[in-house]
């Protein structure tokens, strides 16, 4: 094949995508009888084969030409310098076009700029967390443009020198987006480079500067998010990528001025972070003043040298604050047990309710968990508790765990790092074995036994199990309260193997067995090993309306009372039922009324109005017999019963 022959297969099969390009090419290309011409003989230069992408030097040239789409592209990308997207691109168009952008373009240019390949571009490079990418990536249908004008604007903030926030642009850029901003993650905000010199000084420079000398941009421009709902600020380093100095972790109490002049207008904030920033106790009064007039549901403000004196202003945020407050991390402070004694007063008191607090790595002691302990006690406060590193020693650890006993509402602690011990493990299989709500225990580096080990993640596998159907519980009992009042579906009732060892231990410890020749006392002292087949049969039993046979079936035999033992009327029938059929009614309780009614009172559907007499549990059928056809239809009536015990 010649090589215009070549070309012209491989232009065919190229352009075939651009129909006005082919028809030019059918149109004006070489023909046969033309190459056959001694003018066409010595041709080396094909148009149709021209590439206009440029080659840079060393590069070779491709003998395939671009699509004339994609040289479009390409042009509209280089020249693009923000607004909206071009208008006339195809979905595939918009997709390279939006791949092609530079994403440093500044973000008050491209607001208007609707290319979820472009904002995805930028959330992928400028994320700080490649994890946070990853879990974005799995939501259906994300919209990636909030995101990346989320980090973007961060960004700007971060870059832009803090003398020029209210000069620059940064004010009009906060003002564009802020319908797009939810989150808002600054980091590294490093203080204003220039300090006045002192009289008679030219300039100089401050080492070890204090707070006052160490202001930032006015925190006041933040005023114009006002959807933001999560805000986390750090005044020091993320990571030491730049020339440590002291002064990155200070700021001054005029920065705290200007954020608590902005957080008023922050209305629908409901997830606060101050990190890595020298937080002082006048300064910490201010801030919390402020965020208590927020109904916030998350603060955090860790690794903020709080100390002494702290304790107090947070134990009064908290009697204060909306009752939205569900979580609180003081992690990597310097809280002793009197801060902590101060702090958990706040917690006793508060109305609302605490679902995780996190004091790791504080130095509160033993005395510190005696009196966290005594503030949630009797409360329904703090599921998720951690005091990592919180120099526990084993009597401090041995508290925490005696805490996992008493204070049930906990479900979730984190000890790592704490000395437990034998007397501690031994402690702690002792109270997860009771408390069947435990979800997690994390308790790396406490020197637990192996032993011990191996038994409290047998339990909490346990316990997993046991929350799995305590949910089914609750589902079931939502589908419960759909059901009309003058209908019972017991197939929305379910059996938890707590309920099962609970109702088995109040079993007589018998030892004759019943028809399925199983005693009483395998069932009251195998109650935990046979709790969950048990509650299996149970609730197949509800979900398929069957009982199981032989728990039907009852051995009756004659006891003697008195009297003559010839004379049958002084014996009395005795029937023995198997014990795995007795989980019953409760006597004296309150649901008592209520599981009679439901599994006795559909008889009345069955029976004819009339010709029975019912007293809670006791029936009594009857009819005036004045015929042969009274008696078939009191017959009758008996079938209807004995039918209705058989199905249920």
């Amino acid at each position: 094949m010649s090589q215009v022959d070549l070309l012209e297969e491989i232009c065919h099969l190229r352009f075939t995508a651009e129909r006005d390009l082919l028809n030019s090419w059918e149109a004006y290309r070489v023909s046969n009888i033309t190459r056959q011409l001694a003018s066409e003989a010595d041709r080396t230069i094909y148009a149709e084969a021209i590439a206009f992408s440029d080659v840079g030097d060393g590069g070779s040239k491709t003998f395939f030409p671009k699509y004339l789409s994609t040289l479009v592209v390409e042009r509209l990308a280089a020249a693009y310098k923000g607004g909206p997207m071009p208008k006339g691109v195809t979905c595939q168009q918009a997709r390279d076009f939006g791949s092609m952008l530079n994403i440093e373009l500044p973000i008050i240019d491209i607001v208007k700029l609707d290319n979820e390949t472009f904002w995805k571009q930028v959330v992928k490079v400028k994320t700080k967390r490649l994890v946070d990418f990853l879990k974005l990536e799995q939501i259906p249908g994300v919209y990636w443009k909030p995101f990346g004008i989320e980090l973007k604007v961060a960004e700007a903030i971060e870059n832009e020198k803090p003398e020029y926030w209210f000069e620059g642009c940064l004010e009009d850029i906060l003002i564009e987006t802020a319908s797009f901003i939810r989150k808002l993650e600054l980091s590294q905000l490093l203080p204003l480079e220039k300090v006045e010199p002192a009289e008679g000084y030219e300039e100089y420079k401050v080492y070890n500067a204090p707070p006052e000398l160490c202001s930032h941009g006015s925190l006041e421009i933040l005023k114009h998010l006002v959807n933001l709902t999560s805000l986390s600020l750090v005044f020091g380093l993320d990571s030491i990528l730049k020339g440590y100095e002291r002064r990155f972790f200070q700021f001054s109490f005029e920065d705290m001025e200007n954020l608590g002049k902005a957080l008023p207008k922050l209305q629908l904030l409901q997830y606060f972070t101050m990190a890595r920033s020298r937080m002082s106790p006048d300064k910490l009064k201010l801030l919390l003043g402020q965020l208590a007039q927020i109904k916030l549901k998350s603060l955090e403000l860790s690794y903020c040298y709080l100390g002494e004196d702290i304790g107090i202003l947070l134990g009064k945020y908290i009697s204060r604050c909306p009752e939205t407050l569900e979580a609180i991390n003081l992690t990597g402070n310097f809280l002793n047990d009197k801060e902590i004694e101060d702090f958990s007063y706040g917690i006793n008191v508060y109305q609302g309710f605490l679902d995780k607090l996190d004091i790791s790595h504080n130095p509160i002691g033993e005395p510190g968990i005696l009196v966290l302990g005594g503030a949630i006690k009797n409360t329904r406060h703090v599921r998720e508790l951690n005091v990592t590193g919180c120099e526990l020693g084993e009597q401090g650890a041995y508290r925490v765990v005696q805490l996992i006993g008493f204070h049930r509402p906990l479900k979730i602690l984190h000890m790592n790092c704490t000395p437990l011990g034998k007397s501690g493990g031994k402690k702690l299989v002792e109270v997860l074995l009771e408390n069947w709500q435990v979800e997690q225990v994390n308790c790396k580096s406490c020197q637990l036994r192996p032993r011990h080990e191996k038994r409290v993640k047998s339990i909490l596998r346990r316990n997993h199990k046991f929350q799995l159907s305590q949910n089914q519980v609750g589902r079931r009992m939502i589908a419960l309260a759909t059901v009309p009042q003058d209908i019972a579906d017991l197939s929305t009732f379910s059996i938890s193997p707590y309920m099962v060892i609970a109702a088995a231990r109040k079993l007589k410890s018998s030892f004759s067995p019943g028809p399925d020749e199983i005693p009483a006392a395998v069932y009251c002292r195998c109650a935990v090993a046979l709790a969950q087949p048990l509650s299996r049969i149970y609730n197949q039993s509800f979900d398929q309306a069957k009982f199981p046979e032989v728990w039907k079936q009852p051995y009756m035999f004659p006891v003697f009372k008195a009297g003559d033992n010839i004379n049958i009327k002084q014996y009395q029938g005795i029937t023995n039922l198997s014990a795995g059929s007795k989980s019953g009614i409760p006597q004296g309780s309150n649901l008592g009324p209520l599981l009679i009614s439901l599994f006795f009172n559909d008889v009345a559907v069955v029976l004819d109005s009339g010709y029975k007499l019912i007293f809670v549990d006791d029936l009594t059928l009857y009819l005036v017999i004045q015929s042969a056809e009274d008696c078939y239809q009191l017959q009758a009536l008996l079938d209807r019963f004995v039918k209705w015990c058989g199905l249920n």
